[in-house]
């Protein structure tokens, strides 16, 4: 008996406008603040429950796989699209400076959580561990005033693959419902050196996608002694394609 599979997909992006660090009164040589990329209502993957075709279609395994990845540069070319130019820093002090530009990804990680409701297989996710490094740049006597570019930067986290066959597991994503993930993301944003008076106009993007693998098999007919029809038609469902994108 060949499985049917069906195939589901959703994505989501997220954006963070840039920022500056300007000088205060009490300077400091180093700086570290946290962004928040996704906001909580713009943070959702979501795909649609399997339809059993009224019981007539068997669920056998559910397979979920997540990607995500993190970008920063400069202005973003279109909305929902990673930035491919270079982000800038303007030295504001005085004198020349030395200093360091980094992002990291914070210890809160980039993070998906099971929406409410969703099946008790479905796990947390952390895409990267704490502390990933994003991007970094180093400058060597930037010019009083003077602005240079920081360059964009792409860093992809590893692929995460979900495998559920146990049925009990696999009732509970049988339905007409929705369930998914609900994303959250901490960056760390460091600046070592430059006194405090490093401006920085870089932009923070995270996006995240989720494809949902249902195999089945027909459930064999109750048979009374009448001969029934073949499964032909059950056997000619195929494979299903489904594209979502959800934007912040």
């Amino acid at each position: 008996m060949m499985p049917n599979r069906a195939l589901l997909s959703a994505a989501v992006l997220g954006v963070a406008v840039g920022f500056s660090i300007n000088a205060q009164a009490a300077l400091s040589d180093s700086i570290t603040l946290e962004l928040t990329e996704l906001t909580a209502v713009d943070d959702q993957l979501r795909v649609d429950q399997f339809d059993d075709m009224g019981g007539t279609l068997q669920l056998t395994q559910v397979q979920i796989t997540l990607n995500a990845s993190l970008d920063n540069g400069g202005p973003l070319p279109a909305p929902n699209t990673a930035p491919v130019s270079d982000g800038t820093v303007t030295n504001n002090a005085a004198n020349p400076q030395d200093f360091t530009v980094s992002f990291r990804v914070d210890a809160g990680n980039y993070h998906a959580a099971p929406s409410a409701g969703a099946p008790a297989a479905l796990t947390g996710v952390d895409f990267f561990s704490p502390f990933d490094l994003i991007s970094s740049q180093s400058y060597t006597q930037l010019g009083a005033g003077a602005t240079a570019s920081y360059n964009a930067a792409h860093l992809d986290a590893s692929t995460v693959v979900i495998t559920i066959t146990n049925p009990a597991d696999l009732a509970a994503f049988v339905g007409a419902g929705q369930y998914g993930y609900d994303l959250s993301t901490q960056i760390l944003q460091s600046i070592s050196g430059g006194g405090g008076n490093i401006a920085v106009d870089i932009n923070t993007y995270a996006s995240a996608s989720i494809d949902v693998a249902y195999t089945s098999v027909p459930v064999p007919p109750v048979n009374n002694g009448v001969p029934l029809p073949g499964t032909a038609a059950l056997l000619g469902l195929g494979l299903l394609g489904l594209r979502r994108k959800l934007a912040a």
